[in-house]
């Protein structure tokens, strides 16, 4: 492996972190909604970045709200007419809702529009730096990702990554990447913290 594909993810290392085969990855390919970073000459071997993989991340998760791949292609490249995409969602949304409200009522639990809601345990990978400009926090965070990723893979159940600000340390940034269960290490911690 040559010092540039160190920082990058082989196909079969982005098909388990997203829970693909390596198959859909390679029609993406085809479909033109993404192309490997690199390719290594000798053996064909294609890796991707950090930014790759969280566009494929986007990818499954439009896909799983029903638009096809000419749409979310259409939507990467700036030729979606957004509206109908947008009014789509939100009919979606509405027919959530009012199921949700039936199950509710079923149930005879309220349903209120604000509520207090409980953030679940997460196990994160958490790497603290001093806070500097958004284009440092950017690559502290693609480094993090990176980090936690090659060392523990994801849990792409959660939130894929987060930076915290403490309230009380203004100075410094917390750069969050979500990792499975059972993962140990120096910089694996559960959120929130008890």
């Amino acid at each position: 492996m040559s010092k540039n594909e160190e920082n990058l993810f082989s196909i079969g290392e982005i098909a388990k972190a997203l829970g693909v085969t390596r198959r859909i990855i390679l029609h993406y390919e085809e479909r033109g909604l993404i192309q490997p970073d690199t390719r290594n000459t000798a053996t064909g071997n294609r890796y991707y970045g950090i930014d790759t993989f969280t566009l494929l991340r986007s990818i499954r998760s439009l896909q799983n709200l029903g638009l096809t791949l000419d749409e979310i292609w259409d939507y990467f490249n700036d030729s979606a007419d957004l509206l109908p995409l947008i009014q789509r969602l939100e009919k979606m949304r509405d027919e959530l809702n009012l199921n949700i409200e039936k199950l509710y009522e079923r149930a005879k639990i309220s349903s209120e529009q604000v509520k207090e809601i409980f953030l679940p345990p997460q196990l994160v990978y958490r790497r603290i730096y001093p806070s500097g400009s958004v284009a440092e926090r950017t690559v502290l965070l693609r480094n993090t990702a990176l980090e936690a990723m090659r060392s523990y893979g994801t849990d792409i159940t959660r939130r894929m990554y987060f930076i915290e600000y403490p309230i009380d340390r203004s100075g410094e940034a917390a750069f969050c990447v979500a990792v499975p269960a059972g993962s140990q290490g120096e910089f694996v911690v559960e959120l929130p913290e008890v």
